[in-house]
């Protein structure tokens, strides 16, 4: 007997897959004079910009990166979202910073982003 499939939300259908890879290419803002990336998991949602979403990435190889994109609601969305306010901002606005791979999991444990062996390091 087949299984019945789950349907998706519309958020998880404008979203990518977590294996599809997405090829983006920076772009520089005139208005601002910086470099960006823009990516597509957010592609047709709307959001409050009093409650941005917190990006998280996890590079993978040169030019290569695994992330996530959080909302307000969403698993993680509060650890991570405190966690950038503790941190050293990168910038003016809204916070940008670079963290390591412990303190993340402090941060959230259960971090898609975190992989096996991230754990297995913690555990020695």
């Amino acid at each position: 007997m087949p299984r019945p499939r789950r349907r998706r939300t519309p958020e998880e259908r404008a979203a990518p897959a977590a294996d599809e890879v997405e090829v983006r290419q920076c772009v520089f803002t005139q208005t601002n004079r910086n470099q960006k990336i823009e990516i597509g998991a957010a592609r047709g949602q709307d959001y409050r910009e009093e409650s941005p979403p917190v990006l998280v990435s996890r590079k993978r190889q040169l030019r290569a990166f695994d992330y996530m994109l959080l909302f307000p609601g969403n698993a993680g969305y509060g650890p991570l979202f405190d966690l950038s306010d503790r941190l050293p901002s990168l910038c003016r606005g809204f916070p940008r910073v670079v963290t390591d791979m412990d303190t993340l999991e402090r941060a959230w444990r259960d971090c898609p982003l975190l992989t096996s062996e991230d754990q297995d390091e913690q555990e020695i």
